[in-house]
């Protein structure tokens, strides 16, 4: 039985809805608050996050931005079946860690400097460290921390920024593996 109802109905109906809906919801909206509060715990928004790195226990610096903590498989295909039919399995190949971009304004601070120095010298092995990057939220609190293996910088670069007046330095960081403890 297919039964069409006039837009009147319809209108009733859903606002019948609608008003059961206002008024079986949660109490005062101190409590909606509290709810809403409690559903976000451990989520909350960074905003105007800064990033305090340190290396080994060598230097410790902040930086304005960092992108590239992650990692990426490789996708390896394999053939699976017998003479009936073959299927293609897409199976985790090599894995690869993302280097890590750090950038910040220039300052009279070199430790970043000298750290990639021992890479352009030939010390490489000395300038693998760990490195713990930690973000800091607005009201100075640490929001995540990650930890890179190895850590050296692959690159370092100091120039304007583009469309700015503003000093930078960024560097690039490559390493054995990330992992975030917080």
């Amino acid at each position: 039985m297919n039964r069409q109802y006039s837009w009147p109905v319809k209108w009733v109906c859903g606002s019948v809805v609608l008003l059961v809906l206002l008024v079986c919801s949660s109490g005062s909206p101190g409590a909606r608050v509290e709810a809403r509060a409690a559903a976000t715990k451990g989520r909350e928004f960074a905003g105007r996050a800064v990033f305090q790195v340190e290396v080994e226990g060598r230097w410790n610096a902040v930086f304005n931005t960092c992108s590239g903590l992650g990692s990426a498989s490789e996708v390896a295909e394999t053939k699976m079946g017998d003479k009936g039919g073959q299927a293609i399995m897409k199976i985790p190949g090599r894995l690869r860690w993302h280097d890590v971009t750090l950038e910040r304004p220039l300052t009279s601070d070199r430790k970043v400097w000298e750290w990639r120095q021992e890479v352009t010298v030939g010390k490489a092995a000395g300038a693998r460290q760990k490195c713990t990057i930690t973000m800091m939220g607005p009201e100075g609190k640490p929001l995540a921390v990650w930890e890179l293996s190895n850590a050296w910088p692959l690159d370092l670069t100091e120039g304007m920024e583009e469309g700015s007046d503003t000093m930078i330095e960024q560097v690039r960081i490559t390493h054995e593996g990330v992992t975030r403890r917080q």
